[in-house]
């Protein structure tokens, strides 16, 4: 059985063979064809079932979060200068749709951990951020 440990570490790990991962999810065919390895693959295992609160923390990077990295790979940026770039206004629909997101894949983090209120407080990306903005040039 599955633990919550080992399922966080599959739903964070870019590069398991184990998850499959996709930026739109406009393309049914895509998933179908997933699903249909991922079964081929995993035809000898018991079947067990897990249940996981559903979070879009957890699904596959949106497109919203791929434009916060692109424009953090320039450098650090605090919140206010990351609106003004990508032309947002309302700073909570921000937080929830970019910042959370991507602080919860662990693909960015504050300058000032300790202090995050800090007016000083800027975001950064981690070397899986990195890594993942490598594999899709």
């Amino acid at each position: 059985m599955i633990t919550k440990i080992q399922l966080r570490e599959l739903l964070l790990d870019l590069e398991s063979d184990r998850v499959e991962r996709t930026v739109s999810t406009n393309n049914t065919q895509k998933f179908a064809i997933a699903i249909c390895a991922f079964a081929n693959d995993f035809s000898k295992v018991t079947v067990f079932e897990v249940k996981v609160p559903i979070s879009s923390h957890y699904l596959a990077f949106t497109d919203l979060v791929i434009q916060l990295l692109k424009l953090l790979a320039q450098g650090e940026l605090s919140s206010s200068e990351m609106r003004a770039r990508l032309g947002i206004k309302h700073r909570a629909n921000f937080r929830d749709n970019y910042i959370h997101p991507a602080i919860s894949l662990g693909l960015i983090v504050q300058t000032i951990p300790e202090k995050p209120n800090s007016r000083l407080q800027k975001y950064k990306l981690t070397a899986r951020a990195i890594k993942y903005l490598e594999k899709i040039k």
